[in-house]
């Protein structure tokens, strides 16, 4: 995120799918393979976006009517590494949520 600041004015809250990835990871790293954490991460900052009002992008047509629902973008993110996780590092990912429960209300 920090590598391609200089190229827009938006602020890190400004794009949640981008911040899973910032997202804590380096602790859970170092108790798990990196597809495993990559996806725990992804899926706390995915949740952690249904607080934010969007400003940027096509969620920001509906602003404070998106919150208490997580970006898109973000979830989309989660369940990308969730399923390399899956797929790479079966053990570990086994501590993951299961993926129905994260889209389902």
């Amino acid at each position: 995120m920090a590598a391609g600041s200089h190229l827009t004015d938006a602020l890190a809250a400004d794009a949640p799918s981008t911040d899973t990835l910032a997202a804590d990871a380096t602790d859970t790293l170092a108790s798990s393979g990196p597809f495993t954490a990559a996806a725990e991460a992804a899926v706390r900052g995915a949740l952690g976006t249904a607080s934010l009002t969007p400003r940027r992008g096509r969620a920001s047509y509906v602003g404070e009517h998106a919150i208490g629902v997580p970006d898109s973008g973000a979830f989309g993110v989660a369940l990308l590494f969730s399923a390399l996780a899956a797929v790479y590092e079966p053990v570990a990912a086994t501590r993951l949520p299961d993926p129905v429960r994260l889209t389902s209300h």
